[in-house]
């Protein structure tokens, strides 16, 4: 699981420009892990002209081919995309994952270890919702979806608060105890994010370029279980006095070596 950190700004390190002719019609950007058998992430950009770029982690072009699924995703090893009108199929069985129902239609799909997610467009009036289609669970909703991934423990949701909304907004939802910790990136026009060996990918259409999100602070956001597994520094709270390690809050952790970190305990 990647470190979320609570209202905080996340810095946008560059990491390539993508050059090609199609870098402004990119509309979803993700990451083959499977394809990255040299230890290095192969980049895919899925662009509207019907085509599936891929590049390496310098941006360099090493395949280009039809685009066979305009929203998909891949979960224990079989590919799950979207049909119209926004039914999830099963390419490996041809079984129907999911259905749209009522006034909500399926836009995006993501997966993980940690399940199916989709984004359940809302065609009438209220906001729109991301699902796991493994539990039916409604885990986040939102009025100005712009993409999301699924990690390990959870799920990463790009959103804004309105249409014009100049801050752009990253939640992370903890798909295990439901909480979701909202931050702010500085990137415009996220086309895709995607995790990679601890660290997230985005691409900005703005500039046509690839990110790396690094986390600007300290201030961590860990599960009681995590905690345990950690050395055994003393809790503090904000006023000073020790507390237990499983109270929920900001804690200021003081360890034997002396270092002092700050995190939030759900």
């Amino acid at each position: 699981m990647l470190n979320v950190y609570a209202q905080d700004t996340w810095n946008a390190v560059k990491v390539f420009d993508f050059d090609s002719e199609d870098a402004g019609n990119v509309y979803e950007m993700y990451i083959d892990s499977v394809g990255a058998t040299d230890g290095n992430a192969v980049f895919c950009f899925q662009v509207s002209t019907q085509k599936l770029i891929k590049t390496d982690s310098k941006g360099n072009v090493i395949e280009v081919t039809s685009n066979p699924y305009a929203d998909h995703t891949i979960y224990n090893g079989d590919t799950l995309y979207i049909t119209y009108p926004g039914v999830v199929v099963n390419t490996t069985s041809g079984d129907t994952v999911l259905r749209s129902y009522g006034r909500y239609i399926c836009r995006d799909i993501t997966a993980s270890s940690s399940g199916i997610y989709v984004f359940l467009f809302n065609t009438s009036r209220g906001p729109s919702i991301v699902k796991s289609v493994l539990t039916n669970e409604k885990i986040f909703e939102t009025y100005y979806f712009n993409g999301f991934c699924a990690s390990k423990d959870g799920v990463y949701i790009f959103e804004s608060k309105k249409y014009d909304d100049v801050k752009c907004y990253l939640n992370y939802v903890d798909v295990k105890t439901g909480n979701t910790v909202p931050t702010i990136h500085t990137i415009s026009e996220p086309k895709g994010i995607a995790e990679f060996r601890g660290s997230l990918y985005v691409y900005s259409l703005t500039d046509r370029s690839v990110y790396r999100l690094e986390s600007p602070s300290e201030t961590s956001v860990y599960s009681i279980t995590e905690l345990k597994t950690n050395s055994d520094p003393v809790h503090y709270g904000l006023d000073g006095r020790k507390i237990d390690p499983s109270v929920p809050g900001i804690h200021i952790l003081r360890f034997p070596d002396g270092r002092v970190n700050k995190i939030v305990v759900r």
